[in-house]
């Protein structure tokens, strides 16, 4: 994991300005990783060892699947693993497989800098729930303007009282 941690740092600092929450952990068998999670995914980042992968990726999928489980919400249908690696043409093969492997969770591979990881994790960014929009009251903007118009507070009153009953504006 220590050659990951430039890149561990910076998949933190991108899912964080996604909008996720982050903890870093420790897990036999991984080592540190990092979970990042909204009210619609679970997200686990760990630094991928440059030998046995069908082990370690089974390992982290399993720690991730239970995870999940322990407290069941709408995240536990959008699992991500997302393995931080050297970049190596050599097993360039082996990621595109583990990739298009979605059971359990669906995987991402991350390397390089910053602008990298970042375009390789720009599929998660939208997983977060929207931020609660306060509507305005229109008759409320209404009844401001009017105000604001110079219009008399006791005509504005019954112009907004007439609409808001009858959806018509009467005024006495």
């Amino acid at each position: 994991m220590n050659s990951h941690l430039a890149q561990f740092a910076d998949v933190r600092a991108v899912l964080v300005d996604g909008g996720f929450e982050t903890e870093e952990r420790e897990f036999e068998g991984l080592g540190p990783v990092l979970i990042a999670e909204t009210p619609l995914a679970l997200v686990m980042a760990v630094g991928l060892p440059a030998v046995d992968w069908a082990q370690y990726l089974e390992e982290a999928q399993a720690r991730l699947t239970t995870l999940a489980a322990a407290h069941p919400s709408p995240r536990s249908w959008d699992l991500y693993l997302v393995m931080i690696h050297d970049d190596s043409e050599r097993e360039h093969w082996a990621r595109a497989a583990y990739a298009a492997d979605t059971r359990y969770a669906r995987k991402l591979f991350v390397t390089g800098e910053r602008e990298s990881i970042e375009r390789s994790l720009r599929c998660l960014l939208p997983l977060h729930a929207l931020p609660e929009i306060e509507l305005t009251d229109s008759l409320a903007t209404v009844r401001q303007q009017l105000l604001a118009a110079g219009v008399e507070p006791a005509v504005v009153e019954a112009a907004i009282s007439s609409f808001a009953d009858s959806s018509k504006v009467k005024i006495p």
